[in-house]
């Protein structure tokens, strides 16, 4: 048996892998995207597990290959995702470009000498404490830009994502609920007050922080959607993450967090 056959049996065995390509698979049609790539963070398995889908671009003979370890790198969007611990999000990662401190096309590299990228809308979930994984949808070429129906799309099955890698995590020890059904209450949520307000913005993205203002100015959801030129829908889900990130339930908690701040 070769070195191929014997990394093939790993990956068919890999519940991660197997998690990674049902969600892409499912999401390819959804999206329209030339470029689909995903990956999960594991501080168990080295390398993590990756999968790159660039059939749609037609590529060189060969290339295909060259381009599987482009999850993996650094210096791609997944790198700089993994840096900002940007966990359970739906986002444009121009929305962070502001931030960043290295060249734009690393973060697509090495698909860009192939082609230019034009617009990406990433999927990040978390499936346990320390797991979690990252799907990026990518539109190349002469393709237009994603639309505001994409994105409301992702933000829509995001939960259905996380779903379906938890559904596919089979180890007891590392599962999302107890055996009770209940979900287990993550150190964040418990000792949220040993945070200070500049470690809890940390973790919520540019769009999130605005959103974050108005909800401290007592704004509706509706008033944020018409000022940001946002769907309600879309708002409601960043709230929703909001909450979530900093561990609370209420406006009220989170004025008793930031009120003073």
């Amino acid at each position: 048996m070769g070195t191929d056959d014997v990394t093939i049996f790993a990956q068919l065995n890999s519940w991660q892998y197997s998690g990674l390509h049902h969600v892409m698979g499912v999401l390819a049609p959804v999206m329209s995207a030339q470029v689909i790539a995903a990956r999960c963070f594991d501080e168990l398995t080295h390398p993590n597990p990756s999968v790159v889908d660039t059939r749609q671009l037609d590529l060189p003979k060969g290339a295909d290959v060259a381009l599987q370890d482009w999850p993996l790198q650094d210096e791609s969007v997944f790198g700089l995702v993994q840096r900002k611990q940007l966990t359970d999000h739906v986002f444009r990662p121009r929305e962070i470009m502001d931030e960043m401190t290295f060249a734009r096309q690393r973060l697509y590299h090495p698909i860009e000498p192939f082609t230019k990228v034009v617009d990406a809308i990433c999927i990040t979930v978390t499936m346990n404490t320390g797991l979690w994984a990252m799907f990026a949808f990518l539109r190349c070429g002469q393709n237009p830009f994603f639309t505001d129906d994409h994105f409301q799309a992702a933000e829509r099955y995001q939960p259905a994502v996380r779903n379906a890698m938890v559904h596919n995590h089979r180890s007891p020890a590392r599962s999302s609920e107890n055996l009770a059904g209940k979900p287990v209450v993550s150190s964040m949520q418990m000792n949220h007050n040993q945070f200070s307000p500049s470690d809890l913005l940390s973790k919520l993205t540019r769009t999130e922080r605005r959103v974050l203002e108005m909800l401290r100015s007592n704004a509706t959801e509706k008033n944020i959607a018409d000022s940001m030129h946002r769907s309600p829908h879309t708002i409601h889900v960043h709230v929703k993450n909001i909450y979530r990130k900093l561990g609370i339930g209420s406006r009220k908690q989170l004025q008793e967090i930031f009120g003073s701040a």
